[in-house]
């Protein structure tokens, strides 16, 4: 159905049905009485970046290409942003501008399931937004692989723009201005939580 009327699927080109909206009503016409209608909506997930202080999403090819390069487990994928050249850097879901080495952070939707399998859910707490937020699962993949390895720290990127480095023998977040949250592995829920000023914030459904 597009533009007020059906058309049949050989007239519309596949790369013309991809770059239309997200959502088709298809019908199967078994005789000239009965028409069953369905709504078929892509599977793929869908790759953004922030940029500007808002998400945007890249076009269909770009997703396609990004989607294909995280499901091959490549460590990077090369990507245009605004006519400006960026590597996609997947462990760490943020990109790096060639030019300027600028970061930007990246996002897949849907992100995978946040409880890691057999693994831990890290999280930090956002200043700004007061609240704990999730670090995204491959950065919470790295966290743990570095820990179950023996690493004594891993460098993670927080929100958009901040790095930290998680010490694990000190149980520290440290950033680059030498502030510092203390880190707690908490088994009874596969979390990590940083302690806020006084307290350890509490998380619903999270026994010690």
């Amino acid at each position: 159905f597009r533009k007020g009327g059906y058309v049949s699927a050989e007239s519309m080109e596949s790369d013309e049905i991809q770059k239309q909206s997200s959502c088709y009503f298809v019908t199967f016409e078994h005789d000239a009485t009965d028409t069953s209608e369905f709504v078929i909506a892509p599977s793929a997930p869908q790759w953004s970046y922030y940029l500007e202080e808002e998400w945007l999403s890249f076009d269909a090819p770009t997703s396609n290409r990004l989607e294909a390069a995280w499901q091959n487990r490549a460590e990077s994928c090369a990507v245009k942003i605004e006519d400006r050249f960026w590597t996609m850097k997947f462990p760490h879901m943020f990109a790096v501008s060639s030019q300027t080495s600028d970061r930007i952070a990246i996002h897949r939707t849907p992100e995978d399931n946040l409880s890691l399998p057999g693994g831990y859910l890290w999280i930090f707490w956002d200043g700004t937004f007061k609240q704990w937020l999730p670090f995204r699962t491959a950065a919470s993949e790295v966290i743990e692989n570095a820990y179950l390895e023996g690493a004594p720290d891993v460098h993670v990127l927080l929100l958009c723009d901040e790095w930290f480095s998680v010490i694990f023998r000190h149980r520290l977040a440290l950033n680059k201005h030498g502030q510092y949250r203390y880190v707690r592995r908490c088994k009874a829920t596969f979390t990590w939580e940083i302690f806020l000023e006084t307290t350890w914030a509490p998380i619903e459904g999270c026994s010690w």
